[in-house]
């Protein structure tokens, strides 16, 4: 085309991701750079440049930018017989590539399942031996603009009876401990359960099976909110640095008896979001304070282990969990393929996609988790 008289070519480059909405709002979006934005660079970036604008192209902007080359040169009046010298070259730093650990089959699949979600909702996969985030994926078709996974903040709800449980565990509860589980039970003010539950004088695997609130607000009394709160740091609801904007969870430690109680179900000022969710549940898997990443650095690329959790309370925990899907309200989980699945009672409910050896396969609704090298939390 170039022989062709008044043909113009330009060569440019353009990101190219598997799809358009893959990882969208995890990888962000580059555009021209706002007054706010050039403002906040200190100078590196000047208003209308080609800049990162959200996700990790802001977050990872001036790794994956480089920087421009400088010249600055003394030019002399025309007519004055000397000639233009150098003063200073400031050469060109080409952008740096950045490896994240996104897993396109399963980010794929994930996004697939969240953009028909009836409601906003979010996907995150981990693998627990690693920490490596496979999949970040936000729903319905369109909710791309807000990353409601990493940076959402919610009551976890019954999902932090996970939290709760296990810090029982540790101090004397067994599965097979029996604790009340009435209609209601007044710590400072009333809590009742779901659907007006009772189950009565049972074991506790079976109150967490079935996440009778009455029961653990019952059980409130004998953990403090130190000790609540210390092990849910352990699982995941602690500050994180990730390399982009992430919402690491907040436990915070009360005197009050009743608000305490109200933690204990997820229902007092603990929030989460949903990536603090699944890194809990993915330590669980672990057995270990789960240390996430998103980013390899190719000068440390082996994972970091967080420190092991008490082993008896672990064990029992997955065993609470595994009952959830076999003999509580995460049945319907019961019958998909790859293993042996997990729950967290009452909590975040949507699409659970299966990520065994078969591949990744959109599968059926539920909320929980597969204790193994790769898990969901919806």
């Amino acid at each position: 085309l170039e022989a062709i008289p008044g043909v113009v070519l330009q060569e440019d480059e353009i990101p190219l991701a598997p799809t358009r909405d893959f990882a969208r709002a995890l990888i962000g979006t580059l555009g021209p750079a706002t007054a706010e934005i050039a403002k906040d660079s200190n100078g590196r970036i000047a208003e209308g440049d080609l800049t990162g604008l959200s996700g990790l192209q802001a977050s990872q902007d001036v790794a994956l930018a480089g920087q421009a080359g400088v010249s600055i040169r003394v030019v002399p009046k025309p007519g004055s017989g000397r000639e233009a010298f150098v003063l200073k070259d400031f050469p060109t730093k080409p952008g740096a590539s950045v490896t994240v650990t996104l897993d396109p089959e399963i980010q794929a699949a994930a996004d697939e399942v969240m953009a028909t979600a009836p409601k906003p909702a979010a996907l995150v996969a981990i693998r627990p031996s690693t920490g490596d985030v496979l999949a970040v994926s936000n729903g319905p078709d369109g909710a791309n603009g807000y990353n409601r996974a990493m940076i959402g903040k919610y009551p976890p709800g019954s999902t932090f009876k996970v939290a709760s449980g296990l810090t029982l565990l540790e101090n004397g509860l067994t599965p097979e401990t029996v604790v009340d589980c009435p209609a209601t039970i007044v710590v400072g003010k009333e809590f009742s359960n779901a659907e007006g539950e009772v189950l009565g004088a049972v074991p506790f695997r079976k109150d967490f099976a079935d996440s009778c609130n009455t029961a653990f607000v019952g059980q409130s009394r004998n953990i403090t909110a130190e000790q609540l709160a210390d092990t849910a740091k352990k699982l995941g609801y602690r500050e994180l640095d990730l390399g982009v904007p992430v919402f690491g969870g907040s436990v915070p430690v009360t005197d009050s008896e009743t608000e305490h109680a109200a933690d204990m179900i997820g229902q007092g000022k603990v929030e989460a979001s949903p990536f603090a969710v699944a890194l809990a549940s993915a330590s669980v898997a672990a057995g270990r304070s789960v240390q996430p990443r998103l980013i390899i650095d190719p000068k440390h690329p082996e994972p970091e282990r967080g420190e092991e959790i008490d082993p008896k309370a672990i064990a029992s925990l997955r065993a609470l969990m595994r009952g959830v899907v076999t003999d509580g309200t995460g049945s319907a989980l019961l019958g998909i393929p790859g293993g042996d699945v997990a729950g967290d009672a009452r909590g975040l409910r949507g699409q659970l996609t299966d990520v065994g050896q078969g591949g990744a396969r959109p599968r059926a609704a539920g909320a929980g988790a597969r204790l193994g090298e790769r898990l969901l939390h919806v």
